[in-house]
């Protein structure tokens, strides 16, 4: 079997696992009250702040990053 035969079955049966989720009344009801308990938690709201600051710290390293492998590329000889 070609990989990507593989790949596609696997993704299928996924997405016919997901819709039947999604289709669930009773699931629905099980993430919103998921979701509720959640939200309710003390330190929620600073959780979900903390976290949007540590991916923008990530995103911010990342650019530096890529842009000393610019400099470096651009300085250095190649032989």
């Amino acid at each position: 079997m070609v990989h990507s035969q593989k790949k596609a079955r696997r993704l299928a049966k996924y997405k016919r696992k997901r819709e039947k989720w999604f289709f669930n009344e009773e699931y629905q009801k099980q993430q919103k009250l998921r979701l509720e308990k959640l939200k309710s938690r003390p330190g929620y709201e600073k959780n979900i702040q903390r976290g949007k600051e540590e991916k923008e710290e990530r995103k911010r390293e990342k650019r530096a990053n890529f842009r000393r492998l610019e400099i470096l590329k651009r300085t250095t000889r190649r032989k």
